[in-house]
């Protein structure tokens, strides 16, 4: 797929909302993107979905309020969830809204009160506040109860330490960012068998085979740690890798691994 032409603003471009619709809205658009759109009273964020459709005047259109700072919907994306609404006689729009599921995503990060150091000097130096201070030293972005915890002390000790002017609360915007996945990070050693079900996968993905495999294992056998396997092998090769988690309690888990 060839790359979009590069647009100015004021072209005008279809804009597809996830909301059951069956085509995209015309509006004006400086570039491919996520965006947020007016329709009617409301403003809703949507997926540019190529040139406009020329059917509204041009004295009608409405600009697109923000282009939003994410990386744009790629075509073959885009192509999909058309083959899917096609394919289920669905509204595209619907499709969209299900590769659109977490509307948070889309909103600014929202601001949260961290603990942080001023000029002023511990006043009255105890072992409690000593251990607040050493846990803000390791870990400075962290909330009051955090940081209590975190030092092994009550709330109370973090709270005098603010009224007595050695740390104060500032508003923190940015979210902390996630560690960038370490594909020769050792795992547990592999059984001969577990070894074996795991090459065959690497096998596969350094091929750059599509194939469908199925691990056959009883809880606890080990076949997380072999599909992980064929994870860090597309990482290595610089590619992206989508895990589908069949319960939310096992989301720790996955992370920390």
């Amino acid at each position: 797929m060839t790359d979009a032409p590069a647009r100015v603003a004021g072209d005008v471009v279809s804009v597809l909302l996830p909301l059951p619709l069956s085509k995209p809205y015309d509006y004006r658009i400086p570039d491919d993107a996520f965006v947020r759109v007016p329709l009617g009273p409301r403003q809703v964020v949507g997926v540019v979905w190529g040139e406009g459709q020329g059917d509204v005047a041009a004295e009608k259109l409405r600009d697109i309020e923000d282009v939003l700072d994410l990386p744009a919907m790629i075509g073959p994306a885009r192509d999909f969830i058309d083959w899917v609404a096609g394919y289920t006689l669905a509204a595209r729009g619907s499709v969209l809204r299900m590769a659109m599921s977490v509307p948070g995503a889309f909103d600014a990060p929202r601001p949260r009160a961290v603990v942080v150091r001023t000029d002023h000097a511990v006043d009255r130096k105890t072992a409690q506040r000593e251990a607040v201070m050493t846990a803000l030293d390791a870990a400075p972005a962290m909330g009051q109860a955090a940081l209590a915890r975190a030092a092994g002390v009550g709330a109370g000790v973090v709270r005098g330490l603010i009224d007595a002017g050695a740390l104060r609360l500032a508003l923190q915007t940015a979210e902390p960012a996630l560690a960038v996945p370490d594909p020769g990070r050792p795992g547990p050693v592999l059984s001969d068998a577990q070894a074996a079900a795991s090459a065959a996968l690497v096998a596969d993905v350094e091929a750059a085979r599509y194939v469908a495999s199925l691990l056959d294992g009883v809880t606890g056998a080990g076949k997380t740690e072999v599909y992980l396997e064929a994870v860090a092998a597309a990482l290595r090769l610089g590619k992206q890798v989508l895990v589908l988690l069949p319960e939310i309690a096992l989301g720790a888990q996955w992370l920390s691994r």
